[in-house]
C-alpha cells in the first residue's frame, strides 16, 4: 500500500535527494541539497512523500527505506492589484521507477533518463 504524508526528519529527507539522483541521473554536487528540502518545510512549502510500506522491512507508515515518490513545493507571494496571495509553487516530482505510479496519480508524469517516472519543470506549476 502506498502511503502519501509529509516527509520528516534527516533520513528522510536524504532518501528524497538519493532519488532526485536516481531519477534525474544528476551528480550529487548538481542536486537540491537535503537543506534545501528542510528549508522549504520551514517557510511553508510542503515536502510530501509516498511510501511503499509493502517493502520488505518498512513499517506501516513507510520511512526513508520505503520513499517510493516525492513531491517538493515552495511558497510564494503573487502581488496583484487586489493585493498578495499566497501560493505553492510545484518545484520537482519523482516516483521511482516500476512503482505502481497511478497509486499516487503521478500518471502523467515525462519520463526521465533511466526511465524513471518524474516531472521536473524550471517553471514549475502554482497550486
Amino acid at each position: 500500500m502506498i502511503v502519501i504524508r509529509s516527509c520528516s526528519g534527516f533520513d528522510e529527507l536524504e532518501a528524497c535527494v538519493q532519488l532526485e539522483i536516481e531519477t534525474w541521473g544528476y551528480d550529487p554536487t548538481d542536486v537540491l541539497p537535503r537543506k534545501a528540502f528542510l528549508l522549504s518545510q520551514k517557510i511553508g512549502g510542503q515536502v510530501i512523500g509516498a511510501f511503499d510500506s509493502e517493502i520488505a522491512g518498512a513499517s506501516a507508515e513507510g520511512g526513508p527505506e520505503s520513499l517510493v515518490g516525492f513531491a517538493l513545493a515552495w511558497p510564494g507571494v503573487k502581488i496583484s492589484e487586489q493585493g498578495p496571495k499566497a501560493y505553492l509553487h510545484s518545484h520537482m516530482l519523482a516516483v521511482r521507477e516500476g512503482t505502481g505510479t497511478a497509486a499516487w496519480g503521478a500518471t502523467q508524469a515525462g519520463t526521465a533518463p533511466g526511465g524513471s517516472q518524474a516531472r521536473n519543470s524550471a517553471h514549475g506549476m502554482d497550486l
